[in-house]
């Protein structure tokens, strides 16, 4: 074999060339350290080490920030984040002990650790003790295995000194116990519908073992229900516990939702519970809802029955700044945001989510939230409940006491156009757009002496129906220059502050997306003193009934004109004005009883107006002098004035002289003279409104009846009294034609 020697030469470059490569590669950074290291031992009384011995780091008295067990020599370690810790060890089936040789949570050590700490605990010594044991039986007598069963140690809540399980035959033992008395609990596996059973105290003595402790378990309560996300999406994952009536948590009194969000605690004795719903986040609530265990709702076990329907919606998780116990009183019913139990007005705050309605929600405005008449009864929000927004055309309110809206810059009702400026006090935005929208703020100027007027925000124009709106109101000054401080609950929305009020936390995803709209426009969060959205009904909500009894009621004629009667055709004594014509004509109705003023719509199971019967309508004509066979009148329709009546039809007599058009009117039923009555009773009640607007939409198609029967060739013109030697003295040729009220409606 030929060996080949290498020059020294060369292996020398070698060698330079690979220390020249390592001096050349760029350095690499060494991690920082972000966890702190616990080390320790764990040995019996004769200094021998315990292996398998859970060791359980705790930085509250719940669950354990992490876990591990001793190795053959009795070692552990462990790596936590930076805080401050107690450790416990619990020998299976054993004693358990807590850092350093106590007994309890409070009596634990506490171990503060910084970034990069390595601490080495001091040995921990478990001595081996008394112990109890028994069996666990079913309700037959027959053996339970698989029970979990705790001793609870004098003081002891959370969590027991020992625990262990039973085995094939029922058996358990808990040893190394110090001579203390002990509650026993046990707690049967799940889906054998056994409740926890506590045994009364039993104190062991060393050495030695209290035996034939046994427990005898029965059928027992449960409680079920389902957590969603607000949206009533199914969360997965979330931890439901019972707490009893004596404060005390063990193991089984609780479950974790599964895909479908449902949970299923079982093994519950009578009793009263709480119920916290907690995501591994740790953030959470309780049952009634309520933020606080103190502020739930207890759910009472009477018996073995089963306590459906303890249902939880969580708001998502933020990143609060801080932690209060704000709570405000009727924040339930009323908008903690502003002053006044309903303003700021419109707001989202007063809807819920409804996926049947077009706009996806439904107002909803609690009846113990109404104001009351003189008379002292409360005004019933049942209609507008019905409604799945808000007027397009009604100003927004606020209340702000001592405003100067001068200083403050607000755009005055001469110049809306400043509203749209960059640093305009008070943004309009159509959210569903991202166009902001000019207006104009002013104060009520009826507000009475030494009363707080309403701040009004109205729109240049109508909102558009469906659409989101957002109001953000920032830089308003008193009269002294000062700045107008938000509420407690606003102030808790915009700077992140979670509180203690379930109503307000529950509203906090809404406020989020609200910050969210007007930073996109500008808008810094940190400035704003008021602000919240409302949604415009959408146009089946506000007009869907009018259109349904409207299509129905032409549908119903079939393209013919409404029957009708003539029963005066006179002369008219009015200078320009040929004959004045009056009669009635028959309407499909959709109202209650006889169509009288206060009757209101008859509503089907769809919430529509269902046809009644018919209504019989009036109408009064009046035709031009210079109107003729030859030379047919125009038509128009006559809208009267406020709470009148056909009776003014004569108002547009210039116009029809002029014109040569014929007019006919009728009584704008709802707002008619007749209505006054109801009117009157309306204002002293404003619960039955509805029978204004109802029988008014039933007015609205009382004049499209008689717009048909203008036009349609077997209509009026059909008739003698409407006729010269047999020929039409009207065409088709229609117009409306209204005055005060009649101009609006």
């Amino acid at each position: 074999m030929t060996r080949t020697r290498r020059s020294p030469l060369l292996v020398l470059a070698v060698a330079l060339g690979l220390l020249l490569t390592q001096l050349a590669a760029p350095a690499t950074a060494t991690p920082a350290v972000s966890t702190a290291t616990i080390t320790g031992i764990v040995r019996d009384t004769g200094g021998n080490p315990l292996s398998g011995v859970d060791v359980l780091v705790h930085s509250t008295g719940f669950d354990p920030a992490t876990s591990t067990v001793t190795g053959i020599d009795g070692r552990y370690e462990v790596e936590v984040p930076p805080g401050t810790y107690r450790i416990r060890f619990e020998v299976p089936g054993g004693r358990t002990v807590w850092y350093l040789n106590g007994s309890t949570y409070a009596e634990a050590d506490p171990i503060e650790l910084t970034a990069g700490e390595q601490f080495a605990a001091q040995d921990v010594t478990i001595e081996a003790g008394a112990a109890i044991a028994g069996h666990v039986r079913g309700p037959g007598g027959s053996p339970v295995a698989g029970a979990t069963v705790w001793g609870f140690g004098p003081g002891d809540l959370w969590l027991g000194r020992a625990r262990t399980t039973t085995d094939t035959d029922g058996r358990y033992v808990l040893d190394g116990l110090a001579e203390l008395p002990y509650r026993i609990a046990v707690v049967p596996p799940a889906g054998l519908g056994l409740k926890v059973v506590w045994h009364d105290a039993v104190t062991p003595v060393a050495p030695g073992t209290t035996d034939d402790i046994d427990v005898a378990l029965a059928a027992a309560a449960t409680i079920t229900g389902t957590v969603t996300d607000q949206e009533g999406r199914a969360l997965s994952g979330v931890s439901v516990t019972a707490w009893s009536p004596i404060d005390t948590w063990v193991a089984g009194a609780g479950a974790s939702t599964g895909p479908d969000g449902t949970y299923v605690i079982e093994g519950l004795s009578p009793g009263e519970y709480r119920i916290n719903f907690r995501r591994a986040d740790k953030t959470g609530r309780w049952s009634g809802p309520a933020m606080t265990r103190a502020l739930s709702t207890p759910v009472v076990i009477t018996g073995t029955e089963t306590v459906a329907g303890i249902d939880s919606a969580l708001t998502p998780a933020f990143a609060y700044t801080a932690v209060s116990d704000l709570v405000v009183p009727d924040s339930g019913i009323c908008d903690p945001i502003a002053s006044g139990c309903h303003l700021p007005f419109p707001s989202n705050r007063f809807t819920r989510r409804d996926p049947s309605t077009p706009t996806g929600l439904r107002v909803s405005i609690d009846p113990a939230s109404m104001p009351s008449n003189t008379a002292g009864v409360p005004v019933d929000p049942t209609h507008w409940n019905e409604l799945d927004g808000f007027s397009p055309s009604a100003a927004m309110l606020l209340q702000v006491p001592d405003v100067d809206l001068v200083r403050s810059g607000a755009a005055p009702v001469t110049d809306p156009a400043r509203s749209l400026d960059s640093d305009s006090p008070v943004v309009l935005l159509d959210a569903t757009t991202g166009e902001r929208l000019a207006h104009w703020v002013e104060l009520d100027s009826y507000a009475e002496p030494g009363t707080v007027p309403i701040l009004f925000i109205r729109p240049t124009q109508a909102l558009r129906e469906g659409h989101r709106i957002v109001v953000g109101v920032r830089g308003l000054v008193r009269s002294d220059g000062t700045a107008v401080q938000p509420t407690a609950a606003f102030a808790a929305y915009r700077d992140l502050v979670r509180t203690a009020d379930v109503n307000i936390e529950d509203r906090r995803p809404q406020m989020e997306r609200v910050f969210g709209d007007l930073a996109a426009a500008g808008v810094a969060r940190g400035n704003l003193q008021f602000a919240w959205d409302f949604t415009i009904a959408s146009t089946q909500a506000l007009s869907g009934r009018m259109l349904h009894i409207r299509d129905d009621a032409f549908a119903r004629l079939g393209g013919h004109a409404p029957s009708f009667t003539v029963d005066y055709d006179q002369p008219s004594t009015t200078e320009g004005i040929a004959r004045e014509i009056r009669g009635t004509y028959d309407v499909p109705m959709y109202l209650t009883g006889t169509g009288q003023p206060g009757s209101e719509f008859q509503l089907g199971p769809d919430g529509l107006p269902q046809y009644t019967g018919t209504y019989t309508a009036n109408f009064r004509c009046i035709i031009p002098a210079t109107a003729s066979a030859d030379d047919p009148a125009g038509v128009g329709i006559y809208g009267h004035g406020l709470l009148g009546t056909a009776g003014q039809i004569y108002a547009p007599r210039r116009v029809a002289v002029q014109d040569n058009r014929a007019f006919c009117g009728t009584d704008l039923i709802g707002m008619a003279e007749e209505d006054v009555p109801n009117v009157i009773n309306i204002l002293k009640n404003i619960s039955t409104f509805n029978t204004l607007a109802d029988r008014l939409q039933q007015g609205h198609l009382n004049t499209l009846f008689l717009g048909r029967l203008l036009v349609a060739p077997d209509g009026f013109a059909s008739n003698p009294a409407f006729q010269d030697g047999g020929r039409p003295l009207i065409d088709d040729d229609l117009v409306y034609y209204g005055i005060s009220q009649g101009g609006i409606m």
